[in-house]
């Protein structure tokens, strides 16, 4: 598959069941979902003080590198209200022509 995407999802146990449902309904080639436990991970961030609207999961992005796989090696990380008008391959175009500072390529 050319542009194959994995989703890795931080959710409650309802959710996944929804989510698991859709997916396999849905039937998308080349997409793999994985699924992460929240209330697993609430000690982690229930501790900083938060007035956002998402509570405490919005926090959940601050645990992300503890909670997905090690050798995962590039993300990007979209809150689950996001639309895409066009193909996020070309998000990921757009971050392959990223430096760092001694001039290398950020993404081989």
């Amino acid at each position: 598959m050319r542009n194959p995407l994995h989703f890795h999802f931080i959710t409650d146990s309802i959710a996944q069941q929804i989510l698991s449902s859709l997916f396999h309904t849905w039937m998308v080639p080349a997409v793999k979902v994985d699924f992460y436990d929240a209330d697993e991970l609430k000690s982690e961030v229930s501790w900083i003080p938060n007035k956002h609207y998402s509570g405490i999961y919005g926090l959940m992005k601050l645990v992300l590198t503890k909670t997905l796989p090690s050798d995962l090696q590039r993300v990007i990380v979209l809150d689950t209200d996001i639309t895409f008008a066009t193909d996020i391959a070309e998000l990921w175009a757009v971050f392959h022509k990223f430096k760092d500072a001694t001039g290398a390529e950020f993404l081989e």
